[in-house]
């Protein structure tokens, strides 16, 4: 019997269109994610501040970026411009001059320019 009605539902839907029901499972999972993300939101999972903070102190601890570059990474997560300026108050200003005196540090023992003007102009890019 359930191999007839398969014959039945293919002749009345053929396989080239979607069958009438998609559009109301589309609905339900969209609710269903909307609730969920609702529930994580409102337990404090999802925190957009707090993940704007953990993203700054990682790229900077691990990877040693610099601001500009942060800025940058958090405005291409969608990050609210107020919470990426929370999330740059963050870095240590020590910290910061530190990681940026070891990276001229480091480009200036790769330079080979002997004219002290072309040298600095290459540090300073």
């Amino acid at each position: 019997m359930l191999h007839g009605s398969i014959l039945v539902f293919e002749l009345l839907y053929p396989v080239e269109l979607t069958p009438p029901f998609s559009f109301e499972i589309d609905f339900k999972v969209k609710d269903f994610l909307e609730n969920i993300i609702t529930q994580l939101i409102e337990g404090n999972y999802l925190n957009e501040e707090r993940f704007a903070k953990a993203y700054t102190r990682g790229k900077f601890n691990q990877k040693g970026w610099g601001r500009i570059k942060i800025k940058q990474g958090l405005k291409f997560k969608n990050v609210s411009p107020v919470l990426i300026k929370k999330a740059l108050q963050t870095i240590d200003l020590t910290d910061y001059m530190a990681t940026l005196t070891q990276v001229i540090e480091k480009k200036e023992r790769t330079l080979t320019e002997k004219n002290d003007r072309k040298r600095q102009y290459k540090l300073q890019q």
